[in-house]
């Protein structure tokens, strides 16, 4: 049998983050719709999609990172140096 793999916490944050805005969007669309007045959402949806772009930036320099690190144990190569990258 198979075990089932736990997703990592970064993920279930980083698409919840994603749905939320997704869900921000229909809501801001129905509210903008029935009401004829964006004023009081323009900062909310600024706000998160702010967050969202720099959720998602933190979860690509994450997996960099990782991704690195697997490549530098997995290959070794003697002339390149990996560590520079992983610390930026």
């Amino acid at each position: 049998m198979k075990k089932k793999r736990s997703k990592e916490t970064s993920k279930i944050l980083l698409w919840l983050l994603l749905s939320m805005c997704g869900v921000l969007i229909v809501n801001t669309l129905i509210y903008i719709y029935i009401t004829h007045d964006s004023t009081p959402l323009v900062t909310l949806i600024e706000r998160l999609f702010a967050l969202a772009s720099i959720a998602v930036g933190f979860y690509f320099w994450k997996a960099k990172n990782e991704n690195l690190h697997k490549y530098k144990q997995d290959h070794k190569i003697g002339d390149i140096d990996y560590e520079d990258e992983v610390h930026e």
